[in-house]
């Protein structure tokens, strides 16, 4: 939720979105589907007399739009800024219902450091970049099953070939 300080601090041209509404979904098939309502913030106004006053209009789509209020009565409303997403910070287990197989999803950040394949042992742990709907993501973990062969052991025990150049690995 978007306190009043916080909508203070909102750009004109940010996008900010409705609480409860963001959701990760897996199909039949295995794809991930990210779903949010998201709104542009408008013009933003401010009240010398009143600092605890801030209203500001939102954008939806092409027709939508309405004004969001804070003041005594109201300190609080049910969006979030995009960055605070709960999309954004959690990271989770997909199963992937044909192939009988589980992968943590990891969000991509400092945690991660690149390396080579001349760089690994036998059997230690990696995860492989990817992206999932244009965010970077590590995927895994993953053992290493043979290093000049450029060869990864999943969760479940299969063995296959990866033939990205650089793997991850957590610092």
């Amino acid at each position: 939720m978007i306190t009043t300080e916080e909508a203070k601090k909102l750009v004109q041209g940010s996008y900010i979105h409705f609480d409860g509404e963001c959701k990760r979904t897996i199909g039949p098939r295995g794809g991930v589907k990210e779903h949010s309502i998201r709104f542009k913030v408008g013009k933003i106004k401010t009240w010398k007399r009143s600092p605890q006053r801030v209203e500001f209009s939102v954008i939806h789509g092409l027709k939508g739009y309405n004004t969001a209020i804070f003041d005594e009565f109201r300190t609080s409303i049910l969006f979030h800024r995009e960055e605070d997403c709960p999309l954004n910070k959690t990271t989770g287990e997909i199963k992937y219902p044909l192939r009988e197989e589980i992968m943590s999803v990891f969000i991509l950040d400092e945690t991660f450091k690149d390396v080579k394949w001349s760089e690994v042992n036998v059997n230690q742990e990696v995860y492989l970049r990817g992206t999932q709907l244009g965010k970077p993501r590590a995927y895994g973990p993953h053992k290493v099953f043979d290093p000049i062969g450029m060869e990864l052991k999943n969760q479940s025990g299969k063995i296959f070939p990866n033939y990205q150049q650089n793997l991850l690995v957590k610092i």
